[in-house]
């Protein structure tokens, strides 16, 4: 028994989000985002714990990074290619794509835990904390920090739903 229960969890972990997220939980996530520039500036003014020139900083890079979230359990994000002003000083950066596949570490009714990887930070694990249905935000920190910064998502784009069976 012991065996095949092993076996079981073994296979689940193995799998892709969507069998790892309850059906309502897919079907907030599942679409794409886009960083909300106002919301995130906003929020970071009145509560985060930075220094002019880091809000300087975060003001004029949030707002242009898309994310997509797929039912295969992978994660699309692109950030055009943009040049920014940054303490008088123009920082050109190049067009990114990044591709991840990711990992349910866990989930309550308004949030969801995940694990990705990529080249530029490693292994990563990541809140997202939905606000409403078509609003969601992050820490923009690790836990070795306490600036208490976020970014916030808009959906722009949702996906058929999967019935949800009552």
């Amino acid at each position: 028994m012991k065996i095949i229960i092993l076996t079981i969890l073994f296979i689940c972990t193995q799998l892709n989000a969507e069998i790892l997220l309850p059906k309502l939980l897919q079907n907030k996530l599942i679409g794409t985002w886009k960083s909300d520039k106002e919301l995130t500036s906003k929020f970071n003014r009145e509560n985060a714990i930075l220094k002019k020139k880091q809000s300087t900083f975060l003001e004029s890079v949030t707002g242009f990074l898309t994310v997509e979230y797929k039912k295969d359990g992978t994660v699309k994000s692109f950030i055009p290619k943009k040049t920014y002003i940054f303490n008088k000083k123009e920082i050109k950066m190049e067009e990114w794509k990044d591709t991840q596949k990711l990992k349910v570490l866990g989930y309550t009714s308004s949030s969801i835990v995940i694990e990705s990887e990529n080249e530029y930070f490693g292994k990563t694990v990541s809140i997202i904390h939905f606000e409403t249905d078509d609003i969601y935000w992050m820490y923009l920190s690790d836990c070795h920090t306490n600036v208490h910064a976020r970014e916030y998502f808009k959906k722009i784009k949702t996906v058929e739903p999967t019935v949800v069976e009552e």
